[in-house]
This record gives C-alpha cells, structure tokens and sequence, in this order.
C-alpha cells in the first residue's frame, strides 16, 4: 500500500514540475495524470487478487470483474487531487459457481464484493505514506443504497429501466480502465445502446436544467466579488452540461458523439456533424481549457475553486450565453 502511495506521489511531482516549467500544455498534464491512475487501480486489482487467493482463491476462468472509470478519470481529464468515480461490474459464466485454489469456496459473486472491497482498501486506506486516491462509488446502481458490485446484467438492466437522465449523462464519460476484455466490450455495447435511445429536446432539456439548477444549489459556494469556477453560472459544470445535453439529444442519429468520453472530442464530433456552430464549439473549448488550467493551478497550491469576479470574465460570460441559448430554450 505504502509502495503504491509513493510511487504515486512521485510520479505526480514529476508531471506537476513538467506543468509548471511549461513541458507539458493542460491535455497532456490530465492524460499523465489519468494514465497514471489508470497504472496503479490496475495494480491495486493485481495486488488484491494476490491476497485473497490464499484465503477463497479465484473464480472460473471465464469469470471476470470489470473497472468502469466515470467522471474526470473516465473523461481522461483527472486534475491535481482527484477522486476515482469507480462502478465495479462482474460477470460469471455459471451463477451457482463457487471459487477453487484456496482454504476454502465461496460463491462467484461473495467473491468479487471482497475483491472490490480489498480494491478500494487498498487505495483509499490512510496509511503514514497517506491515501493513494479517494474512491467514489456513488455513480454504481442505485446509489449508496446499492451493491458495491454489479453484475453485468443488473447494470444493463439499471440502465435501461431505471437510470435517471443525470446518470446517462455520466455515462458519457463511462470507459472501462482494467478487466476482461469480453466483458469490457459487453459493458461498451450496453452504453451505446442506452446512449444512442432516442430523446425528445425539450423533456430532455428539462431534465438537464432541472439537475444542474439542484447541483448549483448543494455545491455552488458563493461569497461577495468572488465565483465558483466549477460550480458557478458560467463555470466548468456548466460548459460540460451543455455538451452533454447536445451529445444525449443528438446520439440516435449521430453515433460517433458518444465515441469518445471526454467533452473535447465529443464537441468535435457534434461540430463535424453540423450540430454546435463552430463559433459555439470554440467558445466552449476555450472555456474549458481556462478553467481546467485554473483549477489545476489552484488544486496544486491546495487553494479553492473560488476567483476574482474579474477572473476569467470572458470565458464565464461566453458559456453564461451558451447556456441561455441552448440551454433555455431561446435556441435549440
């Protein structure tokens, strides 16, 4: 666990110094940092399969749990500090299957809760070389309220019949990031497939504004001459929220916007299908980019997300204009 903190910690420093110097532009410094994520949850799994062997062994050969990756680390767009939004998912080839190899059987499935249980231990856990990532599973089906685990079919059947539209906009940024490569590309077939439903604009619309209106009121902070740089109106939240909404509205009859998970080329792609004006498209790109080199900027000084009323003026009214437009209907 130490060895996984460290190596973590170095390996931060080293992309933090080659920002700073000016090596690195912002994509590439989110891709290091993604990478670098991607690098240790995957040997987190190594490591907790290692240990429970002794104990329960290891499922069937065609068994298999699967890492989906949500958020900034499924968007490939992970900043200084980020938490892991993580949804575990398995899949078992006979479901009254028990384990073999160690002291003693379980079943498939009380097999895999402890593998991502021993998973999120190994991350999460303070230790003296302290956390290597916080862990969010708020994003698995369900909720708090719901198995830390998922099956395969449970997951396609959650989010076909009973996900809200906020959690198929998360799913736009849903990528695998470790597992079975049969399972990994079922779980892909299952998110185009609830991607690409069709959507009527002004219920979908609806759901978009009616979802940021309550983040906006748990999340934003406010405080006098200055503004919540993610959360506030015009801010980062607010820029993705309108790509997603165009990307859900548009992916039944242009497939390729849900092609990528990060909002960069999913913007490219909704431009390249005549779908956002190129003028809206760089605006929001623009705005992006600023606000994600600022954050970092901040998140590496351990300093909040607040700025001058004065900061990032251009970009924050650009994206308080998109947001009218398409977001509250006086355009479409």
């Amino acid at each position: 666990m130490d060895l996984l903190r460290r190596y973590k910690q170095e390996m931060t420093l080293r992309i933090a110094a080659a920002d700073l110097s000016g090596a690195l532009p912002l994509v590439q410094v989110s891709d290091r940092l993604t990478w670098l994520a991607e690098a240790i949850v995957a040997q987190a799994l190594d490591y907790a399969r290692q240990q429970l062997a002794p104990t329960v062994g290891a499922p069937g050969e065609n068994d298999s749990l699967a890492l989906i990756a949500y958020g900034k680390f499924g968007s490939i767009e992970l900043g200084y500090g980020s938490d892991l939004d993580l949804v575990f998912v398995y899949q078992v080839e006979d479901p009254e299957a028990v384990t073999a190899g160690g002291a003693r059987s379980v079943a498939a499935a009380d097999y895999f809760a402890r593998l991502v249980q021993r998973v999120v231990h190994l991350l999460s856990a303070q230790t003296t070389a302290g956390r290597a990532y916080e862990i969010d599973l708020e994003l698995r089906p369900s909720g708090n309220s719901g198995l830390v685990v998922t099956s395969l079919a449970g997951f396609a059947r959650y989010q076909r019949d009973s996900a809200w539209t906020w959690e198929h906009q998360a799913l736009l940024r849903a990528r695998t990031v470790a597992g079975g490569a049969a399972l990994c590309e079922a779980i892909e077939a299952v998110r185009r497939e609830v991607l690409e439903r069709p959507r009527e604009a002004a219920a979908l619309r609806k759901a978009v504004v009616d979802m940021r209106a309550r983040m906006r009121a748990s999340l934003e902070r406010r405080e006098n001459g200055r503004w919540d740089v993610k959360q506030g109106s015009g801010g980062l939240i607010d820029a993705e929220f309108i790509t997603q909404y165009l990307c859900l509205l548009h992916a039944a009859a242009h497939p390729a916007v849900i092609e990528y998970t990060d909002n960069w080329r999913q913007l490219e792609a909704l431009a390249g299908a005549g779908l956002i004006e190129p003028p809206a498209k760089e605006a929001l790109l623009a705005a992006e980019r600023a606000c994600r080199g600022w954050l970092h900027r901040r998140a590496l000084q351990s300093q909040d997300n607040m700025a001058e009323d004065a900061q990032l003026a251009e970009h924050r009214g650009a994206v308080q204009a998109l947001w009218a437009a398409i977001m509250l209907g006086e355009a479409t």
